[in-house]
């Protein structure tokens, strides 16, 4: 506490609260040593880092103390990065391999592209929580700029779902367009943590306005695009030449909000905290890597023709 208010001292800062006998009270021996013991004591505990905020997912825990018997309480304490990713990959493993019993029992392409527009769902409210977050991180606040990044979003779902629907008309081939799509949503998360990393390194004025001001309201327009670009596509690979509109219409995007809406869930309350940032951005990649499998396997043999020019 004497060195603190010593720099207060040396930068003349005219403090009014925090004053040296509440330094002295707060930053005493005895609390120094409390805190340090019961830290010591608890084995197990993980130290909270800038990109694995696990300090909020200890603070859940203790919020849900509040209801007894609580199962969620019970979920969450349950919870370790190991089980999550032996989860994860068992996930992968009945996605993959409930799509090739599909596919061998000759049902459809068009079951592999409903799954894709789920774990989109699930990737794009993913990618905003991650962007939110790490805005937070590295910036030390986020409500400023909280409407700028999530209509950067919705503009994505436009410009995406507009060009799309433009140019489909024209389009010969909408499986190897909708294969592409997936694989950008594959490589989009792992991109993500490179230029979290990068900005929260860089000290310059000029690079922390840019990150502010241009690269994080830009990220959720990439994101929002691709799922814009991929939903009327889907729909329309889903739909065929069946009149059947209002029921693919329904069942696509019903399936796209069980998606977000996991997502939501899964990524907010366990996989940012126990795992990390960038891992979590690596799950969601695996994810739509094996639906990208599914769709490879799963697509009619045809000629690799994409765009037919007017």
């Amino acid at each position: 506490y004497k060195i603190l208010m010593e720099r207060a001292k040396e930068r003349k800062l005219n403090l009014q609260y925090v004053r040296e006998y509440y330094l002295f009270s707060k930053l005493s021996n005895e609390r120094v040593a409390y805190i340090e013991n019961s830290l010591h004591r608890r084995n197990g505990v993980k130290i909270n880092y800038d990109f694995r905020p696990i300090s909020y997912y200890y603070d859940i825990i203790f919020w849900t103390t509040h209801f007894r018997d609580s199962l969620f309480r019970k979920l969450l304490k349950a919870t370790t990065e190991d089980r999550i990713w032996k989860v994860a990959f068992g996930i992968y493993a009945f996605i993959f391999l409930w799509g090739l019993s599909r596919i061998k029992n000759k049902i459809s392409y068009k079951r592999a592209t409903l799954m894709a527009v789920m774990t989109t769902g699930f990737a794009e409210i993913a990618f905003q929580i991650v962007v939110l977050l790490s805005f937070q991180i590295i910036y030390g606040y986020v409500f400023y700029k909280l409407g700028l990044i999530l209509t950067s979003f919705m503009i994505g779902l436009f410009l995406g779902g507009w060009w799309i629907v433009k140019i489909m008309p024209h389009l010969k081939k909408e499986e190897t367009v909708f294969a592409w799509t997936q694989l950008v949503i594959c490589i989009y998360p792992l991109v993500l943590p490179l230029f979290f990393w990068w900005l929260s390194a860089s000290k310059g004025e000029v690079t922390s306005w840019l990150g502010s001001n241009i690269i994080f309201p830009f990220l959720p327009i990439i994101a929002g695009f691709i799922g814009g670009f991929q939903f009327p596509l889907a729909n329309k690979i889903y739909l065929g030449k069946r009149d059947e509109i209002g029921r693919v219409a329904g069942l696509s995007y019903g399936v796209d909000l069980l998606g977000a809406c996991l997502g939501a869930l899964l990524t907010g309350a366990f996989l940012v905290p126990l795992l990390g940032i960038p891992k979590t951005c690596l799950a969601v990649a695996l994810m739509n890597f094996t639906v990208l499998l599914l769709v490879f396997l799963a697509k009619p043999k045809r000629e690799m023709i994409i765009y037919e020019s007017k």
